[in-house]
């Protein structure tokens, strides 16, 4: 397969339009160069990059100039940064709704099994709940349904 700006392609995985491998590729794996979308260049101050099927996560000291920068080289994708972390969220995910001291709540068309495996694997031991087009990351490993609300003295 020839290679061009909007096209990337591994030996396992068959090439897709955003560049970002096809959506049922298995969440947890790590990211690396061979794993980079074809003509994206991560910021230099990104320290490493993981790959969760297909969410991405780059850490280091990054600033909103260097989400900037990943917003622009995949103009297709929901990209958001949390302190250290830029997030590149799956492709189901067409609206960021918040994303705010460990609260994330995603809209989306469409999230499949691939998208919601990518999504729980970058989150481990934080409880994710999913309701037809909106999926929240909870910032608390306490299920919502188990808090009871108090009354004031």
């Amino acid at each position: 397969m020839r290679a061009d700006s909007s096209r990337t392609q591994t030996a396992d995985r068959p090439a897709i339009a955003d560049g970002i491998h096809e959506t049922n590729a298995a969440p947890g794996l790590a990211g690396s160069p061979a794993t980079t979308p074809s003509g994206v260049t991560w910021p230099p101050r990104t320290q490493d990059v993981r790959r969760y099927g297909t969410l991405i996560r780059l850490t280091g000291p990054l600033t909103d100039d260097d989400l900037a920068a990943v917003r622009t080289s995949l103009p297709g994708r929901r990209v958001t940064r949390d302190g250290g972390a830029i997030t590149i969220w799956p492709a189901a995910a067409r609206q960021v709704i918040m994303h705010h001291h460990g609260l994330v709540i995603l809209h989306g068309e469409a999230f499949d099994t691939w998208s919601l495996r990518a999504i729980r694997a970058a989150h481990p031991g934080r409880f994710i709940s999913h309701d037809g087009d909106i999926v929240t990351i909870w910032p608390t490993t306490v299920d919502p349904a188990q808090l009871r609300p108090t009354t004031p003295k």
